[in-house]
């Protein structure tokens, strides 16, 4: 089942409000926690190094929004490369084993197509 669009962004707001809401509670527990995170983020004490590293990690975000997409597809196809080979690999291991598992799904089709017929629920 599918939750709409309406319903799934309500969830978020949902989870960012309890998230929001332990960070406001470990920061009144902790306050030299507190205290640490507003000096982090005072950047006139940051150092030239801290931003460089700031510019080149936004620099990398901005690419890896950029090229999202491509990234995604050669990831899939590196991991599809490998699965097919350790898939074969497996084959060759295991030959006795593919003739019970096709029966094994032959007959969990065959139930499922009574049951498809009589309309009774998949459990």
């Amino acid at each position: 089942m599918r939750l709409s669009r309406s319903i799934r962004s309500g969830f978020a707001w949902l989870e960012l409000l309890l998230v929001l809401a332990l960070v406001a509670v470990l920061f009144q527990a902790f306050p030299s926690l507190w205290f640490t995170f507003l000096s982090a983020a005072d950047v006139r004490s940051w150092s030239r190094d801290a931003w460089i590293g700031l510019n080149v990690a936004a620099v990398l975000v901005l690419f890896a929004i950029r090229f999202r997409t491509e990234l995604r597809q050669t990831l899939v196809a590196v991991r599809s490369s490998t699965h097919r080979s350790r898939s074969t690999a497996r084959t060759v291991e295991r030959e006795t084993g593919n003739d019970a598992d096709y029966d094994a799904r032959r007959l969990r089709d065959a139930e499922w197509r009574e049951r498809a017929r009589k309309r009774l629920p998949f459990t």
